[in-house]
Parts: C-alpha cells; sequence; structure tokens
C-alpha cells in the first residue's frame, strides 16, 4: 500500500532532523538547556554513536519491523518499530557530526560537497522512488531484480539531477521569497519616525565612561 508514503507516515525522520538542528544551534548561541549538553558528550564519541546505529541497523533487519521486502505486507506495529528504529538510526550517525569538538568527520561534513548534498536532499528523499520505478519500467524487468550496484548509481544520479533542479527553480527561490516577505514584514513591525529612522528613543546609545583627572 503506497499509501504509507505520504506524511504523516515519516514525520518521526523529519521531526529528528529539525530536533537535532534546533538543539545544535541553541547549543552554539548559548540557549540551550543545560540537559542538552549530554548531545555534547555524545558527539565526543562518534565510535560508540555508530556502534549504537549499526546494533539498531542489526535490529531493524530482523523480523521485528516486518517483511525486509517492500512488496510485502505488515502490520501497524511492524511499520511503527521500522520507523522509530531508522530514525534512532540515522540520529546516532548525525550526531557526531553536529555535536562534540571538532573532527574529520565535521570537517568532512562541513565541506562544498557535502553542504551541496544537503541543500538538495530532500529533493533526492522526494524523486529517487520515482526515479527508481522509472528504471523498472524502461528496462522491463521485475521489481527488486537485475544489478543491484547498477540500480543503486542510476537511482542516485538520476535522483540528484532532478532534485538539483527542483532545489534550484522551486525549492530555493520559495525560501528566498519566504525570507524577503519575513524581512518585509519584520521591518514593517519597527516603529518609524517621520525620516524613515527609528525615533530618537528607540536607537541604541553608546555610553562613553568618562575618568577624572588624578589630582596633581
Amino acid at each position: 500500500d503506497r499509501t504509507v508514503n505520504w506524511l504523516p507516515t515519516y514525520a518521526i525522520w523529519f521531526g529528528a532532523g529539525m530536533g537535532l538542528a534546533t538543539a545544535h544551534v541553541a547549543l552554539r548561541t548559548g540557549t540551550a538547556p543545560g540537559r542538552w549538553r549530554f548531545l555534547d558528550e555524545w558527539g565526543a564519541a562518534p565510535g560508540t554513536c555508530w556502534v549504537v546505529a549499526a546494533a539498531l541497523l542489526a535490529l531493524a533487519s530482523t523480523p521485528i519491523a516486518g517483511p525486509r521486502t517492500l512488496l510485502a505486507s505488515y502490520s501497524i506495529v511492524e511499520l511503527g518499530l521500522r520507523l522509530v528504529l531508522f530514525a534512532g538510526i540515522a540520529t546516532m550517525i548525525l550526531i557526531p557530526g553536529a555535536f562534540g569538538p571538532p573532527t574529520r568527520f565535521k570537517v568532512a561534513a562541513a565541506g562544498a560537497p557535502a553542504r551541496w548534498l544537503g541543500a538538495v536532499s530532500y529533493g533526492l528523499f522526494l524523486w529517487h522512488p520515482f526515479v527508481l520505478d522509472m528504471i523498472y519500467i524502461v528496462d522491463d524487468r521485475p521489481l527488486f531484480s537485475g544489478d543491484l550496484l547498477g540500480t543503486f548509481l542510476m537511482t542516485v544520479g538520476g535522483g540528484l539531477a532532478i532534485a538539483s533542479v527542483s532545489y534550484y527553480l522551486v525549492e530555493r527561490p520559495i525560501l528566498d521569497w519566504g525570507s524577503r516577505r519575513f524581512a518585509a514584514r519584520r521591518k514593517a513591525r519597527e516603529p518609524q519616525g517621520q525620516d524613515g529612522q527609528q525615533p530618537e528613543a528607540l536607537r541604541p546609545r553608546v555610553v562613553v565612561p568618562v575618568v577624572a583627572d588624578e589630582p596633581e
């Protein structure tokens, strides 16, 4: 049943990503509660995080998360466990890249290629099932058959191509429009004087301390 591909089925995955982003900004700006510091502690032990991710992946590969093939049917409980387990896997993989001290993994994740992949990642998530379907239709072969590596490379390559187009022609213009609209509305709410400047009473003042001369 492909209806499970629609929101809110995978909302927990989006929520995990947004939660990590919020925590990262809060910790770096000093606005996070003290209890959030555990993320920096976990980020300082990337090996442990990735071992936990591997253990969760092994658990997700067992019958507890339902059938391995997407063609088989599975229960709501199995689907729920699968979603939670994969959210945990992704979270544990990403924590060392966003929290903790500087590492080689962080340097690689902050590079231009990784940042570009991050920008188009939603489009890749959105379009790769379509590309995968087209591969099987064009090749006229049953689902989940044929060369694994070749299918993977064509899916990722085609997905990135379409994701790039959708990002630069759809996502980015909408994001830019939203930013300009937000800035304009914020500026409109600020009190303005007759000359278009802030009223004198609201302008920041610079106080220069005066030091008395020492007596001779």
